[in-house]
């Protein structure tokens, strides 16, 4: 059994620091699974990253994760990503910066912006860039995963 914690947004109200039990056998079979979507995060905060990594390996998504938009750039040239899930506010690399370069990278690769801030103007920047759309924290991951099936199954990818 492995436990990640974390702050969601389940059944209409927001979990703080929700534990949530993901049996170990349980993520091994979802990671096996013959789903070809590939998801990279990109979020600084370690705890968002991991937490919501283990959720959508639950869900059977392959998923890569990047602590910065230089990492995440350095990853988009060695494999093809379906869909790059960035935060907006990051380190040195902006996420509406790292959202351009993966996107001139690959231009099939599906982006979709996260953040717990409203910025005006970085959300309609974004759009511009290439963002599919723009997640706030915290994760509705019903939502999150009814979006992530229905641009994969559009053939926006």
């Amino acid at each position: 059994m492995r436990t990640v914690i974390g702050n969601l947004f389940i059944g209409g109200e927001i979990k703080k620091n929700k534990a949530i039990n993901l049996k170990k056998n349980e993520l091994q079979k979802n990671e096996r699974s013959a789903n070809p979507i590939k998801i990279l995060i990109v979020e600084d905060e370690a705890i968002t990253r991991e937490t919501f990594a283990d959720i959508l390996k639950h869900y059977g998504f392959r998923v890569e994760t990047a602590k910065s938009g230089r990492q995440a750039i350095e990853k988009a040239k060695k494999e093809f990503f379906n869909i790059a899930i960035i935060d907006i506010v990051l380190g040195e690399i902006s996420g509406v910066d790292t959202l351009k370069m993966v996107k001139s990278i690959n231009s099939l690769t599906v982006c979709i912006m996260m953040t717990a801030y409203c910025v005006e103007g970085v959300f309609e920047e974004s759009l511009k860039a290439g963002a599919l759309t723009c997640i706030y924290k915290p994760f509705n991951i019903d939502k999150i995963i009814s979006l992530i099936k229905k641009s994969c199954n559009r053939g926006v990818h």
